[in-house]
């Protein structure tokens, strides 16, 4: 069982109100004006308290999961940790990390299949115990111990947590330990011990589900910070919601393709050198409330795509059909189908990794179809392209109903 510290935190744009906190302002400076303390949903209410959705509104409706996440942040001001995403540095013994090497492959370290190239979710990295000053300004750190471990960095691990922390293992109350910005600002810190080295892969895998989790969640952060740190496009957002009934935020160089040919269809692309992403949605009345199955599901993505996605030959993309895996998925509130693999051309020419969400609006009635696509054949590593794709599909928001601003 693994222990989630307190806190505000943002997962997947979904905000849970566990405490009060304040707000802190920073100019360059360094200098900082702290503000009385509010609650997410006071801040919100003050920022959006409009009947109707104006211009500024609109405005604010684009920076909004941006800004969320800038205010999930406590306490006092720290930079942001440092490094790629994806990868992990694992404090642990070889030896260590031989006995949970079969937790580690199930889990963090899981073949991703649904790319053209085969990926780890998560890349870990042997950090050394002795240059821990140095790499505690990462922003994902991995603590791998037995109690009797005795290496350097099973004292490492040791000293860092409390003698309550290690009798909670011993009693078998608990194996995993989560920190969130202990040395720097999106930050995570998990620590997984066991009593014997022998028991490891066991505690990993009997907590798999929470432990990807953790780290998906902070890699959607720290993503989202990065891709609309730059300019974004709250014009574009706003069109979108005037003409559609709901929006998604842009970064700043993507384009608009079509909103108008073909019933309910919106399709946007970022063109960039040996490097193509593209966002197109489509939607439909669905008033009796059942949900799509799979095969209906992969039968109208590829409809969609034969008419709307096209090569300057007419060739069309199609769904390939293996590898794919689907997850159901509590898509911001709503009931959805995750899901991921690769796409191509019907003459075989281009192809590249894809994920799909499609939910059911019950406040609409309508069935909602989200798909963002990657072609970039000299990039060998994807995975972090289509976690852009994630991020921009759950910026999604709607003028009225369930999901929309006032919803929040």
């Amino acid at each position: 069982m693994a222990l989630y510290d307190g806190g505000i935190r943002v997962s997947n744009f979904k905000i849970c109100i566990t405490d009060l906190w304040s707000v802190n302002y920073f100019r360059p400076g360094g200098r900082s004006y702290r503000n009385a303390k509010l609650t997410e949903v006071t801040i919100i209410k003050k920022l959006l308290n409009f009947s109707t959705l104006s211009k500024f509104t609109m405005k604010l409706l684009h920076f909004l999961p941006v800004f969320l996440l800038l205010l999930s942040s406590c306490g006092d001001y720290k930079p942001l940790a440092l490094g790629p995403d994806g990868k992990i540095i694992v404090f642990a013994d070889s030896s260590i990390l031989r006995l949970a090497k079969t937790g580690l492959n199930a889990t963090l370290e899981q073949t991703v299949t649904t790319l053209p190239q085969p990926e780890p979710l998560f890349t870990l990295m042997q950090g050394k115990p002795e240059k821990f000053d140095d790499l505690k300004q990462r922003a994902y750190l991995l603590f791998i111990s037995a109690l009797n471990d005795t290496t350097p960095s099973g004292k490492l691990t040791k000293r860092l947590l409390s003698p309550e922390i290690l009798e909670k293992v011993k009693s078998g109350e608990q194996n995993i330990f989560v920190t969130r910005n202990k040395y720097m600002d999106r930050q995570l810190s998990v620590f997984i011990l066991a009593d014997t080295p022998e028991k490891l892969s066991e505690v990993i895998k009997a907590d798999s589900a929470n432990l990807i989790t953790t780290f998906l969640d902070l890699t959607l952060q720290r993503t989202a910070l990065d891709m609309f740190k730059r300019h974004t496009q709250p014009e574009l957002s706003e069109k979108m919601m005037d003409k559609t009934g709901f929006s998604v935020a842009f970064q700043h160089d993507y384009v608009m393709i079509r909103d108008t040919v073909g019933p309910n269809f919106f399709y946007m692309k970022r063109i960039q050198p040996d490097l193509d992403r593209w966002i197109w949605i489509h939607w439909w009345n669905q008033p009796s409330g059942l949900f799509p199955t799979k095969e209906e599901l992969l039968a109208k993505q590829d409809s969609i795509m034969k008419v709307h996605i096209q090569a300057d030959d007419s060739s069309y993309s199609e769904t390939v059909s293996s590898p794919l895996t689907f997850k159901e998925v509590n898509f911001n509130g709503f009931y959805g189908l995750e899901t991921r693999g690769t796409w191509r051309l019907n003459d075989y020419s281009m192809g590249g990794p894809f994920v799909t969400y499609t939910f059911y609006n019950d406040s609409l009635k309508q069935v909602f179809m989200i798909n963002g696509s990657v072609f970039g054949p000299k990039f060998p590593e994807k995975m972090q392209f289509i976690r852009e794709m994630e991020v921009i599909a759950k910026t999604i928001r709607f003028k009225q109903g369930k999901g929309s601003v006032s919803a929040f």
